[in-house]
């Protein structure tokens, strides 16, 4: 697949999406944060299928991963000298959710469950790759029905009854299988792309967004949300029903079928300053949320229209794109290219 600017820009609209709920809490936030894990399912099954080997695929992202994040855990060590979580993060990159209750999180810790949910992602995307290009249409359907009752079950039992010990660990297991339905999503989307025509993507992409915006709105008028959460908030036991994410699936697959309709021009690979935050967006995202904390304890504030405010988004945001664009250009880049040169001297990449 050819490189596609639109979707590239759209990712990084996402990471910004999921900056600005981190600045002030913003509800909407965590459709960003769909948005990138249904991305992220996407491009695996296309890279698992060009490249036809799931050992490269894996290294890929190893390289990619791990590289930066030691180094950004090697600096939250030096501010926060603790041990057990350092090296609990490095390790839950295969079971997230259920460290929550381990350690004690801080601002260098909190924003990491998602980079483990990829990395899940690429371990049961690589796994069931073989078995699932063999799956008809139909028996896709009942798969995506089973993990949208599944997730409703699931989740209810933890609303209706905490989180009691023996849950913590069943967690582990709850993290894939909640992403289950994203993977079907991505896998139908990599599988009938060319098939699916614009204008049924534009009435998936409106049908989605009009009730998300009746909802919200619901919500709004109804539920006490908030106006800045667009009344989206993340979270079911205030006003927010399971199937919503379905949904917001719903909307990022659209999004992502006309991004792929979509022909690049010359004026779109031209350098922008959007298409330069999709660029840096890994490291973009790992170094945000601890700068951002660290500002917003210097400049505390309760509004968004304060000066303390536009303060602590600039610096922030300034600060957190130099440290990624040094960490892309420096650690990031070189890495890529020189394994590309090296599948490339195998004759291993296509």
């Amino acid at each position: 697949m050819n490189f596609n600017y639109p979707l590239h820009k759209f990712r990084a609209y996402s990471i910004l999406a999921v900056f600005a709920a981190h600045f002030y809490h913003f509800g909407f936030g965590w459709l960003g944060l769909q948005f990138l894990v249904l991305m992220t399912a996407f491009f695996a099954f296309e890279t698992l299928n060009k490249e036809n080997s799931s050992s490269i695929f894996f290294l890929k992202r190893v390289l990619r991963i791990y590289p930066i994040l030691i180094l950004y855990l090697g600096v939250a060590f030096i501010f926060t000298s603790e041990v057990k979580e350092t090296l609990t993060v490095f390790f839950s990159l295969y079971n997230s959710k259920p460290f929550w209750h381990v350690i004690n999180w801080n601002e260098f810790y909190t924003h990491l469950w998602t980079i483990s949910l990829d990395f899940q992602l690429y371990l049961v995307i690589a796994l069931l790759f073989p078995l699932i290009k063999t799956i008809t249409i139909n028996r896709l359907l009942l798969l995506f029905l089973g993990s949208f009752f599944f997730k409703i079950i699931f989740t209810y039992i933890f609303l209706l009854q905490g989180y009691q010990t023996w849950k913590v660990y069943l967690i582990a297991l709850y993290t894939p299988l909640y992403q289950w339905e994203v993977l079907i999503w991505a896998y139908v989307l990599f599988r009938y792309k060319d098939k699916i025509q614009t204008k049924t993507y534009k009435k998936l992409a409106l049908t989605s967004f009009l009730i998300l915006g009746f909802f919200g709105l619901y919500n709004i008028l109804y539920n006490e949300a908030k106006i800045s959460d667009l009344g989206l908030h993340l979270d079911f036991g205030l006003y927010n029903p399971i199937w919503l994410f379905t949904v917001a699936n719903m909307l990022c697959f659209s999004i992502i079928g006309l991004c792929l309709k979509h022909t690049s021009n010359e004026k779109e690979q031209k350098y922008s300053f959007i298409n330069d935050i999709a660029d840096i967006g890994y490291p973009f995202y790992l170094c945000h949320y601890p700068i951002l904390k660290y500002f917003q304890s210097e400049f505390p504030y309760t509004n968004v229209f304060t000066k303390n405010a536009t303060i602590c988004l600039l610096l922030s945001f300034i600060c957190t794109y130099i440290i990624a664009k040094i960490i892309f250009i420096f650690i990031e880049k070189p890495i890529k290219i020189k394994l590309d040169y090296y599948l490339k001297s195998k004759g291993r990449n296509n």
